[in-house]
């Protein structure tokens, strides 16, 4: 299935990132926009790789 890439998207995976660094939940963000969102996380250096790697994880095995 192809998806269209939507500009909120992009702010919904920046938002996410930014919850993902701080360690809250992500919120009702889709799966699939979680890794985007860990990646832009990382490339911003907004935290330490391994506690957006830990939030990453922890907000998925809540879904």
């Amino acid at each position: 299935e192809v998806m269209v890439f939507k500009p909120q998207y992009q702010q919904m995976i920046q938002e996410a990132g930014e919850r993902l660094a701080t360690g809250n939940d992500p919120g009702i963000v889709p799966e699939r926009f979680l890794i985007p969102a860990s990646r832009w996380a990382l490339d911003r250096r907004l935290a330490p790789p391994g506690d957006i790697t830990k939030n990453f994880y922890r907000s998925l095995t809540r879904r």
